[in-house]
Parts: C-alpha cells; sequence; structure tokens
C-alpha cells in the first residue's frame, strides 16, 4: 500500500532504536560488517521467588549509589537480519575455508585455520584471559540478541594496541569464528573481572567464519549453534605499518540456549539465595553462577532507561560474609561510570533509589559493571524502577501486575520511545501523583470529562481500566507512526488509521492487552475504533491520551 495516501507508515519501517539496542548489545561497533546484532528468541526464565528489599546503609550492606546519570543518544544500525538463537542448533554452521575478513588483511588469521597455528607473532606481547566469560543479552521487542565478552590483561611489546581484542572461536581443532570487527572499537574495560589493566575481549552475535547468504558479497549472520568450543582471546597491535597478531591461552566453553558456560571449580560454601524474579520496567540485570562445575555469567538489558526514578538491588554470596561487591553503572555507548557504589556478600538483598538520577538523556541503554570477589558463589543485580511494579500496597489499580507483551522499541526517534517507556512504568506502578504530574508536564489532553490530571489518574478508578488502557495500549499494541516532518507523531493503537482499521493482527492485540473485549472490538470494526488512544510526537512530547468519537 502507498503510504502517501494517508500520510501514515508502517512500524516495521521506522524500527530504528530496535536495531541499534540489537547492535549495541552485542558490544561490537554497530555501523561494522557485523554490527547489527541478530534478532532472536527469548531465553526461557527461571520460575524464581518473590522478592523483599533490605533497606540500609552503605556500612550495613545496602548499595548506596553515588553520581548523576548523564545520558546521550543511541547509536544507530542497519536492519536485524538473524533469527536464530546463539545455541540453539540451527542453522548448520558453515564454514568458509580460507576466508579471511577484510578487518583482518595482513594478518595470517583465516577461517578454518587449525586452531594450533593460532600464535602470537607480535614481538613483545602476551595476552592472558582475566576473568569470567559471560554473555551480553538484549531483550528488545521480547527477542534476544547475544553476544560474549572476556576480561584480559596483556604485555606490551613494540608498537601499540588501538583496539579492543576479539574472541576467536574454534571446534575440533579448527576456527569457526574470527571475531568482530572492532576497527573503529577502542580497548574498554570489561563488565566482570575488571582492574588494572584489564581490557574487554568482545564477541559478536554471529560467525565472521560462516556466510548465511551466497554471491559475491555474502552475509554473515549465522550464530554459533551448541556445542563445545575452544575461545581464546586475540589482540591485534600495530607496528611500523604492520599488524601482528597476540594470542592467549585457550579456554574451553559449552553453548545451550541458556548462554556460555566455563569450567570451574564450584563454589559451595557462604549463603545460600535464590534468583530474585524479574520487575517489570527492569533496565538491567546481571547475574553470576559459580555453585557448579560450570560457571555462568550474563548481563540482560530490558528497557532502555525511562524518566522516573531508578534504584540498584543487589545480592552476593560469598565464602567470606564481609566481601565487597563493586558495581557500577555505565553508558552502554561509552562505558563511562555514572553511578557506583558496593554491597557486602552477606546473601541478604539491600538496595538504594538513585537520588540524583538525571535523565536529560533517558532512552539509551545502560549496563552494569561489577567486580567480582575470587570466593563469591552466586551475584545477582538490577537495575530497575524504585517504585516497584506489581506491588500488592495501594489502591485497587487495573494495570497492577500487569505485564506487556512486548516493550515499547519501536517508536520512531529515542524521545518518543523515552516518553512511551516512562508512561507504561507509572501506569504499571500505578503511581497516581506522578503519572498526573507527568501529564500535566508535557500538557497531555486527557479524557473527556476530567477537569485535570489529578482526575483523570485518581485511584480508585472511577471507569474500567483507565490504567490497564494506558498500559496495554503502550505496552501491548503496535503504533502508527506519522510522517509529516517536524510534526510527525506516534500514535497507540494503529487501527485508528485506514491502513490497519481492517487488520486482524491489530484488532486482536487490542483484546489481548486489555484494552477492548473480544465483543468490544467486533463491533467497533464495524463502526470504527472508538476506543482510547495516546499520541507521543517524534520529540518526546505526550501529546493525549483520549478516547475517540
Amino acid at each position: 500500500m502507498n503510504h502517501d495516501d494517508h500520510g501514515w507508515v508502517d512500524p516495521a519501517d521506522a524500527g530504528v532504536l530496535k536495531q541499534a539496542l540489537g547492535a549495541m548489545a552485542g558490544g561490537v561497533d554497530p555501523a561494522s560488517a557485523t554490527g547489527p546484532a541478530a534478532t532472536l528468541p527469548a531465553m526461557s526464565r527461571r520460575v524464581r521467588r518473590r522478592r523483599t528489599v533490605k533497606a540500609g546503609g552503605l556500612g550495613g550492606g545496602a548499595l548506596a549509589l553515588v553520581g548523576a546519570l548523564v545520558l546521550g543518544a543511541a547509536q544507530l544500525a542497519p536492519p536485524d537480519t538473524s533469527e536464530v538463537p546463539p545455541g540453539s542448533g540451527a542453522p548448520e554452521l558453515r564454514v568458509q575455508d580460507g576466508y579471511q575478513p577484510p578487518w583482518l588483511a595482513g594478518t595470517d588469521l583465516t577461517c578454518g585455520m587449525p586452531a594450533a597455528d593460532l600464535e602470537t607473532t607480535a614481538p613483545g606481547w602476551s595476552v592472558a584471559v582475566a576473568g569470567d566469560l559471560y554473555t551480553r543479552t538484549a531483550e528488545p521487542g521480547g527477542s534476544a540478541a547475544r553476544s560474549w565478552g572476556l576480561a584480559a590483561t596483556y604485555r606490551e611489546g613494540a608498537g601499540s594496541l588501538e583496539t579492543a581484542p576479539v574472541l576467536v572461536w574454534s571446534q575440533d581443532g579448527e576456527v569457526v569464528d574470527l571475531g568482530p570487527s572492532v576497527e573503529r572499537s577502542r580497548p574498554a574495560e570489561p563488565l566482570l573481572g575488571g582492574g588494572d589493566g584489564t581490557v574487554e575481549a568482545v564477541g559478536g552475535p554471529a560467525s565472521t567464519c560462516a556466510p548465511s547468504t551466497s554471491g559475491d558479497d555474502p552475509d554473515f549472520e549465522t550464530p554459533l549453534p551448541a556445542g563445545e568450543y575452544e575461545v581464546r582471546v586475540v589482540a591485534l597491535p600495530e607496528s611500523e605499518g604492520r599488524t601482528g597478531t597476540v594470542v592467549s591461552d585457550a579456554v574451553r566453553v559449552r553453548l545451550d540456549v541458556d548462554g556460555a558456560h566455563v569450567p570451574g571449580t564450584p563454589r559451595t560454601a557462604g549463603p545460600r539465595f535464590e534468583l530474585p524474579e524479574p520487575v517489570a520496567g527492569q533496565v538491567a540485570r546481571f547475574e553470576l553462577d559459580r555453585t557448579t562445575d560450570e560457571h555462568t555469567a550474563t548481563l540482560t538489558r530490558g528497557s532502555t532507561l525511562p524518566t522516573t526514578p531508578m534504584r540498584v538491588l543487589a545480592v552476593c554470596a560469598s565464602t567470606d560474609p564481609e566481601d565487597l561487591l563493586p558495581v557500577e553503572v555505565v553508558r552502554a555507548s561509552t562505558g563511562d561510570v555514572i553511578g557506583a557504589g558496593q554491597v557486602t556478600c552477606d546473601g541478604h538483598e539491600a538496595g538504594s533509589e538513585l537520588a540524583d538520577l538525571d535523565t536529560a538523556g533517558a532512552g539509551e541503554p545502560v549496563d552494569l559493571r561489577l567486580s567480582v570477589p575470587d570466593g563469591a558463589s552466586r551475584v545477582w543485580v538490577s537495575f530497575e524502577p524504585a517504585t516497584p511494579v506489581g506491588g500488592d500496597d495501594g489502591p485497587e489499580c487495573s494495570a497492577r501486575g500487569y505485564e506487556p507483551d512486548y516493550p515499547v522499541v519501536d517508536a520512531m526517534t529515542q524521545e518518543t520511545w523515552a516518553t512511551a517507556g516512562s508512561i507504561l512504568v507509572l501506569a504499571q506502578v500505578c503511581d497516581a501523583d506522578a503519572l498526573a504530574a507527568y501529564a500535566r508536564q508535557h500538557g497531555a489532553e486527557l479524557m473527556d470529562g476530567a477537569a485535570s490530571p489529578e482526575e483523570t489518574f485518581a485511584l480508585p478508578e472511577t471507569d474500567r481500566g483507565r490504567y490497564r488502557a494506558l498500559a496495554g495500549l503502550v505496552g501491548g499494541t503496535t503504533p502508527a507512526f506519522s510522517d509529516g516532518g517536524a510534526d510527525a507523531s506516534v500514535t497507540w493503537p494503529r487501527v485508528v488509521t485506514p491502513e490497519f482499521q481492517d487488520s486482524d493482527e491489530s484488532w486482536a492485540e487490542l483484546v489481548a492487552a486489555g484494552v477492548l473485549t473480544q465483543k468490544e472490538a467486533d463491533a467497533q470494526r464495524v463502526t470504527g475504533y472508538t476506543g482510547p488512544r495516546v499520541g507521543i510526537t517524534v520529540s518526546g512530547d505526550w501529546l493525549s491520551y483520549t478516547t475517540g468519537e
């Protein structure tokens, strides 16, 4: 259909932020040849207990964060392409023997080469593994894009190292992945196992040795399937115009649908705790488990940072309950520290709100960087809304406990996404005062018959499901996008536009999100949609939460 006929564009053509989140989740340059992170089915979640929070001061094990969060704009990336999760076993990994990615020109590294031939050629250089291998996972739109990171230390020789080290994967004695392009990526501090002189070696979401298409310029978008591998850190220092290689000893890794598992000594001493249940609106969490003979570490990004108050909760268990777990909140795009604190590893959950949170640049993902003590057996850290979502306290509210089917990630701009995410979180936590203040701040047009934002969002609700409808719209339905230039806006749900008035999927979304009953949807499909709708401009101004005529 010609979009120019009605002034709206399909959200599938405008998912720029969703693409950027996937690319940055890979820990690689989004603009590089391997930058587009694969969009992958979500990992299964473990059943977890309901959480209770122990508040306290810094000395008592609470996590006290300092510094303001100053976030910049997210980078853009090419479209997502892969739909197969790493470790799923499909599609088959077909290595192109002898192929050399263009950024490795001048080196002896080629796909399919014997792993035994991976050797250091740069005079005076050496590199060693210095921490746990971790999986970096993003979950935009109910999917997961995964990549890998590993702390490494190196001894310098002739020349200099201007790019990040990479992870080179081999299986059955042959190289199956030479790592992502890092031509524009400077060495950075790892998220786990950092310290003086450590850098992060990065692994991309797909093998750079297994083409997924044919032709003269094939794509390389095939993730590593489940199986046993060896992983080596490879650095590429430059000296007198020549590129050398620096190769670490191999680390054995087992990949499956749950991530990467590395052999290690079980840590069984110290307090035991179950991993807490993730909450709605969670921006990032880090989980480390060393309680078995396979160690697993995963950073998971959820939504981007909203403009609502945020907190960090953490729990750590160690052989020494007085061990400290330092935590840093960092910008995903730059690695800059934007908050820091520590928690004692006594097995108790503790947390603190970020009182000085600066959300001027809200909408960018953040990471969590940990310095884990050697004796730690299990660690869990969460960066999440300061007001718990779905709690049992307060007046009856229709959105309490609502979990969106997929995050609001298809907004046309970062600013639109930040506003939509804030509205979703405030509706989920049923914060009447904050929601009214947010609507008043933006000058949003609200429901007919309400004299003020305070009346619109007063609790208990005076009509059916006003909070649930608001959360369901931005968290459970697909929006439509106006292409009106500077006046462009985003509207939920898309059935308000001519293109989607007869879309079975769009009407089904409204029912599944709890915005309409099936009977109401059937009736309005004939007469036209008259239910609630939300409008936000591309610059992030909340325009309206109203009903149709």
